[in-house]
C-alpha cells in the first residue's frame, strides 16, 4: 500500500501533471503491485561466487570449533567460581 503513492509521486514528478492525471492510476498502480519481483529478482538470479563460498565455510567451521569449545569449557565453568 505504501507503493502505490510513491509510484505516483514518481509518475507526476517524471511525466509531469497532466499526463499523471490520464495514466496516473493505471501505470504507477501496475508498478506498485509488482515491486517485490524487481526487488528480489537480481537476488534469485545470483549466484555465489567461489570466495563467498569458502568464506562461508571458513565461518562455518568457525561457529562449530566454537561450540565444540564451549563444550570443553562448560563443565569446568561452575568450579571456577569463588
Amino acid at each position: 500500500m505504501g507503493a502505490v503513492p510513491y509510484f505516483n509521486c514518481q509518475y507526476a514528478k517524471d511525466h509531469g501533471f497532466l499526463a499523471w492525471l490520464l495514466l496516473g492510476e493505471i501505470v504507477p498502480t501496475l508498478k506498485a503491485t509488482v515491486w517485490p519481483y524487481f526487488v528480489m529478482s537480481p537476488l534469485w538470479e545470483k549466484s555465489w561466487t567461489e570466495e563467498e563460498k569458502r568464506d562461508l565455510e571458513h565461518m562455518r567451521r568457525g561457529f562449530t570449533a566454537a561450540n565444540k569449545a564451549m563444550i570443553l569449557i562448560e563443565p569446568g565453568y561452575p568450579n571456577s567460581r569463588h
